[in-house]
């Protein structure tokens, strides 16, 4: 299942790629940006998760919500 590690270990790719050579820079934007997207859905997603007790729905894995919660306060 793709979850956050998924798309921290994409985002590195493409960062790879660019130096390279081997994607083109507006390419590599548009994936950015759609990686921010993501970012911003599991912000609210663990947002969700504080305040409800629920699991969310595994695109954060293994993140005890309330330890974050616990760090921020």
């Amino acid at each position: 299942m793709r979850d956050i590690n998924y798309l921290r270990e994409s985002l590195l790719n493409v960062m790879d790629m660019l130096a390279e050579d081997k994607i083109s820079v507006d390419r590599a934007k548009a994936i950015c940006e759609i990686g921010q997207v993501l970012v911003n859905s599991a912000k609210v997603e663990v947002d969700m998760m504080k305040h409800t007790d629920a699991d969310g729905s595994g695109f954060m894995r293994n993140i005890n919500v309330k330890q974050i919660g616990a760090k921020n306060e």
